[in-house]
């Protein structure tokens, strides 16, 4: 006989068995699909940094979204568009789910504070994105963020080097022209002891239409030497820290101001340098405020000449990931058009960030030149070396010596410079970005211009070239008689 109660036994084994592989089955198929997508969302999280603008990102997303997740409807809203759920999601910085709408809110964050919210919509009636799908998402949202915010980085700093680029252009050409303007003064007076009155009249007119275009090359000059100007540092600074100082109390912050009796002049653009202060300023104030410590909410700001350096010192609370590459960033490029530098110290609990400017010396304030340089003229040189540091320590020499100096990203612009207009002598290193430094000599001197190499081994002393005096080369550090011999043997004959 069969055994009834023995098979209803094993058949209810076998259906558990049965039923706990298919919910075992089924947990790992939705766990594979979930690691798959997470997989293909942060691969989309690199792949949008390529992205420029907030359209680009949404487009990305959207197509990168629907062959992932199979999403629907998917929204770039930067903080300014933000209203409803994607305003909560901005200020309360945490992620906002909306059933009736079917969208997910997300908030872009870079920094401290949201750029905006990413919005994700679905098309089934309940949200299916998982915990760690929602986090891959929110990584997806900060990096579109950063992605916005590298772009807005890197186009303000574009559009400050364009224009340190053709100010410096345009400053060039005034100078050229202002030279210029003493030989025609004299060609006009001689054109009066002319005997043939139709030549005299037809050279007179040619120096009057001469003499209008000096006019217009010495307004540009004009108005690029408008936009920089000599600015005590330690007045700005007390300005802004008096349009501060309401801000200050009602944050019941301690900040303290000081300043040095004599004032600190420097030349450059006094809007920038009143654009990095206030960041700078607005960054500590912020820092401050997070410090739960109340004791500790200290900012101290300082202003001093230091030899011929003006430094601009702002101390606060250390804070974690504040977000100040990117001020770092912007500060540095400011600090760079003045041909100075900024850097930011950590030590214990304290941030300091420091500024340092070449201090303005009145021309009458100066002293009489050097005997050895008095024999050099005024040159117009042109500068090809990537490294900032280096070429801001030359370009100061060089200034200090009275000449005009032009600075070039590399060789392909150093031999459009020296194409266009007309130099004394081109400084290069031989390390160029974008060509060998024999290719960029052969062709500057093809534009009738001497090549000064600024090297840093005794090799380069030693090659053909500069043995055969096709090019000359100067050992860095540079020495100041070398770089007064080499200046001497680029002037003009007299």
């Amino acid at each position: 006989m069969v055994d009834v109660a023995g098979s209803s036994q094993l058949l209810t084994a076998a259906l558990s068995v049965v039923a706990a592989s298919l919910v075992w089955w089924s947990r790992v198929r939705r766990l594979t699909v979930v690691r798959s997508n997470i997989a293909g969302i942060n691969a989309l999280s690199e792949e949008i940094l390529n992205a420029n603008t907030a359209e680009e990102a949404e487009k990305m997303a959207a197509a990168g979204l629907g062959k992932v997740l199979g999403a629907g409807k998917v929204r770039v809203i930067l903080s300014d568009q933000a209203l409803d759920a994607a305003g909560e999601a901005v200020r309360s910085g945490v992620a906002v789910e909306r059933s009736n709408e079917k969208t997910l809110y997300l908030p872009m964050i870079s920094g401290a504070k949201p750029s905006g919210a990413f919005a994700v919509s679905w098309l089934g009636e309940k949200c299916p994105y998982q915990i760690d799908e929602r986090a891959a998402l929110q990584h997806l949202a900060n990096q579109i963020a950063i992605t916005l915010e590298l772009h807005d980085r890197r186009f303000q700093r574009e559009q400050m080097l364009r224009g340190e680029k053709l100010g410096a252009a345009g400053r060039l050409i005034a100078a050229v022209a202002a030279e210029l303007a003493e030989p025609l003064e004299r060609i006009s007076g001689n054109v009066q002891a002319l005997r043939d009155a139709d030549q005299a009249g037809a050279i007179r007119q040619s120096v009057a239409s001469a003499k209008e275009t000096l006019d217009r090359l010495l307004a540009l000059g004009r108005s690029n030497a408008a936009e920089l100007s000599e600015f005590d540092v330690s007045t700005v600074t007390a300005g802004l820290a008096e349009f501060r100082r309401r801000n200050w109390e009602m944050r019941s912050l301690a900040v303290t101001v000081d300043l040095p009796r004599r004032p600190v002049a420097v030349l450059g653009a006094r809007g920038a340098f009143e654009h990095a202060l206030l960041d700078l300023l607005v960054h500590a104030e912020q820092c401050a405020e997070h410090c739960s410590d109340a004791g500790s909410r200290r900012i101290s700001i300082i202003v001093r000449q230091v030899d011929s350096e003006a430094r601009i010192e702002i101390a606060h609370p250390a804070a974690g990931e504040d977000g100040s590459g990117a001020l770092m960033e912007t500060v540095s490029s400011i600090a760079g058009a003045f041909n100075g530098q900024a850097r930011v110290d950590t030590v214990a609990d304290r941030t300091c960030w420091v500024l340092t400017l070449p201090a303005h010396v009145a021309a009458e304030a100066q002293g009489p030149p050097e005997a050895g340089r008095s024999r050099t003229a005024h040159l117009t040189l042109l500068l090809a070396d990537p490294n900032q540091a280096s070429a801001r320590a030359l370009t100061e020499k060089l200034a200090q010596r009275g000449h005009r100096v032009v600075q070039a990203a590399g060789g392909g612009e150093a031999i459009e410079m020296a194409t266009a207009l007309r130099f004394n002598a081109v400084f290069a290193t031989p390390a160029l970005p974008d060509m060998s430094w024999v290719e960029m000599l052969e062709r500057i001197r093809a534009a009738g211009c001497r090549v000064i190499l600024l090297c840093d081994t005794l090799a380069l002393l030693s090659h053909p070239l500069v043995q055969s005096g096709e090019a000359t080369a100067l050992r860095r550090p540079i020495d100041e008689v070398d770089l007064d011999r080499v200046l001497l043997l680029s002037a003009p004959a007299e």
